[in-house]
């Protein structure tokens, strides 16, 4: 199976094989899986899912076709307010599967810590988050204000 890179992999180099997204592990990788875990028995189709990690230790995702918005330029449907207003809505859905989860270490939620528009997959009616990892420096257990919407 033929690899194409990805384009806008600023933390790792991302390709696609397939129906399936290849990225190194992140530095605490069983916490990522763990929370991508979650979220697909909880039915969440807001984030891959992990598959397992292939013959050269590369973790292996499901791949969600659309837009990435890595360049400084977007279509003015990725910068609308329905967009935004999808994005925000996506991230309520992401702290509340994980309110109350083990994961959070007995905090209120987990955070991505890491929402951009490089790490959102759009498409024609939604959006979804990519890239899902614990930072190093910000503890992402809490809540911050991610959005501030007028």
């Amino acid at each position: 199976m033929g690899e194409q890179p990805l384009p806008g992999g600023f933390v790792t180099t991302v390709v696609r094989a397939g129906n399936t997204v290849r990225r190194a592990p992140p530095e605490d990788p069983e916490f990522v899986r763990a929370l991508l875990g979650l979220f697909e028995r909880r039915g969440w189709a807001g984030a891959p899912r992990f598959l397992g990690t292939d013959e050269r230790g590369r973790e292996v995702l499901s791949f969600i076709a659309g837009h990435v918005a890595w360049e400084p330029v977007q279509p003015p449907s990725i910068t609308s307010d329905a967009s935004l207003a999808r994005l925000a809505g996506l991230v309520r859905e992401f702290h509340d599967l994980t309110a109350g989860a083990p994961l959070a270490a007995g905090e209120e939620v987990v955070c991505h810590n890491d929402l951009s528009p490089k790490n959102t997959v759009y498409r024609a009616s939604s959006v979804h988050r990519l890239g899902h990892r614990r930072p190093g420096e910000a503890d992402p257990r809490r809540r911050p204000c991610l959005l501030a919407i007028p």
